[in-house]
């Protein structure tokens, strides 16, 4: 006798009907033709964060030893002080060219942060005097930063100074990967709520200044395949959106997410992708009407369109 009988009916399978066969589509000429100039502008190769794990320049005994010798110099060694400033910064840089022990304390402090992540802004403004660029930069590149909640804006100034600090070492290919991770948002924070994200911006204006052609570089990083690089970079759909909101080029970015939506040389699964876009960028209009408008007029516009396209606006509705 069966002591204890299953109840089956909390199991149910879930069935989908497929109206044709699975199909592989080749992405027509003009849309390879993107994601190839994404990994030209983009190198696969390239990374902006070389450190491993987390340091804390509190750690750092070397750094320590020169701001304690700061403070005994400079400050008589009767007040505590927080953060050098550029009076103290240009004392350390006098004394590291004459002062054989200061030059050790600092030569022994960059390497622990290249070697354990154990640097910082303080570390990394007092070595931008002594050092060449490419130094600071990868001391910069040697720490990670995490948010310590959504509102904290430490990951992306971070990455701004690396962005600024690779332009200024003519390291293209960490400078164009750090911008496009602040476009993208990128980074490690502890919690991330959609409240935070409206503070944040995209900065895609920056990038058109340098004559960069980010609508062809944005938009081919969204296309999705089989044989992509494994280490393509891939934007974030929301983001985009709301860049080309800020974008002086609006109106062509409209015209051709518009075009390549209605494609039907463009398989489905990426047709939607860009529909995803185009809404985030609807919704993301910095004026009310505008945005009624364009999505008013966008669901007007898919109404011939397949069923998969017209779902995207449903279910955000």
């Amino acid at each position: 006798m069966i002591s204890h009988l299953m109840d089956f009916t909390q199991y149910y399978i879930t069935a989908i009907l497929l109206d044709k066969p699975f199909s592989s589509l080749l992405l027509p000429k003009e849309y390879a033709k993107m994601i190839q100039y994404v990994d030209c502008m983009v190198d696969t190769c390239s990374v902006v964060m070389v450190a491993q794990k987390y340091g804390e320049e509190d750690n750092n005994q070397a750094f320590k030893s020169i701001k304690e010798y700061v403070r005994k110099q400079k400050h008589n060694g009767t007040s505590e002080f927080y953060y050098m400033d550029s009076v103290d910064q240009q004392f350390i840089h006098d004394e590291y060219a004459t002062n054989r022990q200061v030059r050790k304390w600092m030569d022994d402090a960059v390497k622990n942060a290249l070697d354990s992540g154990n640097g910082g802004c303080e570390l990394e403004e007092v070595a931008r005097n002594i050092y060449s660029m490419d130094t600071v930069l990868l001391l910069m590149r040697s720490r990670i930063v995490v948010g310590q909640c959504s509102q904290d804006r430490a990951p992306i100034e971070h990455a701004r100074n690396i962005a600024v600090m690779a332009s200024q070492a003519h390291q293209w290919p960490v400078f164009i990967r750090a911008h496009l991770d602040i476009m993208n948002d990128r980074f490690y924070r502890n919690t991330d709520g959609s409240y935070a994200q409206a503070g944040r911006g995209t900065y895609l204006r920056e990038l058109e200044v340098l004559d960069i052609p980010t609508q062809q570089l944005l938009l081919g990083s969204i296309f999705r395949g089989t044989d992509i690089p494994n280490k393509h970079y891939y934007g974030n759909l929301g983001r985009i959106g709301r860049a080309f909101t800020e974008s002086a080029k609006a109106g062509e970015f409209e015209k051709q997410v518009k075009k390549m939506i209605k494609d039907k040389n463009l398989d489905p699964f990426n047709q939607c992708l860009f529909s995803m876009v185009y809404y985030s960028y609807c919704n993301w209009q910095s004026n009310a009407a505008d945005r009624v408008a364009k999505l008013t007029d966008f669901k007007k516009d898919v109404t011939a369109c397949p069923a998969y396209i017209r779902a995207v606006f449903r279910s955000e509705e």
